[in-house]
């Protein structure tokens, strides 16, 4: 269960959450999901985190465009996301999950953010390697060439992690 996003966390709360035993000291916390691996970590950094990683359902919609050209996915104009919120950005809103129709793939949030804090995109059984999309205009990942991963089933749900 994610951490709550304010207020005082005890550090039973951190513990029970990564699943930690006692005694338990700060430098247990390094390398787990949305934490610092090495530095100093405070209280605050868990706020909002989850041992689990980042997930989504994205129920696919589809758009038509020119011919029997579609894309799927979410976006404002189709489909939609479970709750829409990204926790490896401090809960930015997921503005775009979506596979385009010239074998392009998109992932944008809200924000300016850094390309960072995630290593993989798996969306059902497809995965994403961060590295190998364009970083455009400091919130969105694009893939190039890539099959539709989303499937050509609209009401479909799809899940995506990112780890």
């Amino acid at each position: 269960m994610t951490l709550q996003s304010s207020g005082a966390i005890s550090i039973a709360q951190m513990r029970d959450e990564y699943g930690l035993s006692n005694p338990v000291s700060m430098s247990d916390f390094y390398g787990k999901t949305g934490l610092p691996s090495s530095g100093a970590i405070r209280f605050s950094d868990f706020y909002g985190k989850s041992s689990y990683p980042d997930q989504q359902f994205v129920t696919v919609g589809k758009v038509s465009v020119i011919g029997n050209n579609a894309s799927y996915g979410f976006n404002s104009e189709m489909g939609s996301i479970n709750d829409g919120t990204s926790n490896l950005y401090g809960g930015a809103a997921i503005t775009e999950l979506f596979w385009r129709y010239d074998g392009r793939l998109y992932f944008s949030v809200t924000g300016t953010v850094a390309n960072s804090g995630w290593t993989n995109m798996q969306i059902g059984d497809k995965s994403f390697s961060r590295s190998s999309a364009d970083f455009l205009d400091s919130h969105t990942w694009r893939w190039q060439l890539t099959a539709n991963p989303f499937g050509s089933t609209a009401g479909a749900i799809v899940t995506v992690t990112w780890t």
